[in-house]
């Protein structure tokens, strides 16, 4: 099985956490909304299960959501799952490393099951954020500059006239890095971007309306649960 060192520090942070608040986690998790915002996720899991906020954001990050779309991706059960990391730890963990936790992590493999099961809100997170990888480019944030610019007569003594400019400004993260693109945009692309996200707005609104109905949780990208 393949484990980046990511995966490693992931499997570290599983053990700083401990068995008990990994069971702790496994329970809490069902009872707090999944938010795509992680940040808030995590703060509200750690403030729940009492436990260090940055060793669980690695756990998670690092450890449970990768492991999860790992398991789906090798078609394997989550025993199966759960042995062959183990034996992949084994393999590959540094000696040392081994010697001072080996035990500790055999604990908490034991305790792995239930974050690690089909559909499980960690599953679903994972599912979600492969999603979301799956983007060419994910926006950070836009801003539009408005800019008055002179033409001069040509002994540039007086303005001649004065020249009105739109730019759409993206921030984006293409995968790798951040990026900034400018756009040249008219009277007619504003209002055609104002249309487009009026569209948005109701498109979101009825998603929201039919998941209630269906009893299903939605999830907005870049927005908390307690947003929705």
């Amino acid at each position: 099985m393949p484990l980046p060192k990511e995966g490693f520090l992931g499997v570290q942070a599983l053990v700083q956490l401990g068995e008990v608040a990994l069971r702790n986690l496994a329970e809490a998790i069902v009872d707090v909304p999944l938010d795509l915002s992680f940040s808030n996720l995590n703060t509200r899991l750690a403030a729940s299960i009492q436990c260090d906020p940055q060793t669980l954001q690695t756990a998670c990050l690092q450890a449970l959501i990768p492991f999860n779309g790992l398991r789906r991706t090798l078609e394997m059960s989550v025993p199966e799952f759960v042995e062959s990391l183990v034996s992949t730890v084994r393999e590959r963990a540094p000696s040392d490393w081994q010697r001072e936790n080996w035990d500790q992590w055999e604990r908490v493999a034991r305790v792995l099951p239930p974050l690690l099961q089909p559909d499980s809100p960690f599953s679903v997170a994972s599912k979600a954020f492969d999603l979301l990888s799956e983007r060419p480019a994910i926006l950070q944030n836009l801003r539009i500059l408005t800019e008055l610019r002179p033409i001069f007569d040509e002994t540039i003594t007086r303005t001649l006239t004065i020249l009105q400019t739109n730019t759409l400004v993206l921030n984006y993260w293409d995968g790798n890095s951040m990026r900034t693109l400018h756009v040249t945009v008219d009277s007619d692309d504003l209002r055609n971007l104002q249309e487009e996200l009026d569209r948005a707005k109701r498109k979101i609104d009825v998603s929201r309306r039919e998941a209630t109905q269906q009893g299903a949780q939605l999830l907005v990208y870049g927005q908390s649960a307690s947003q929705r």
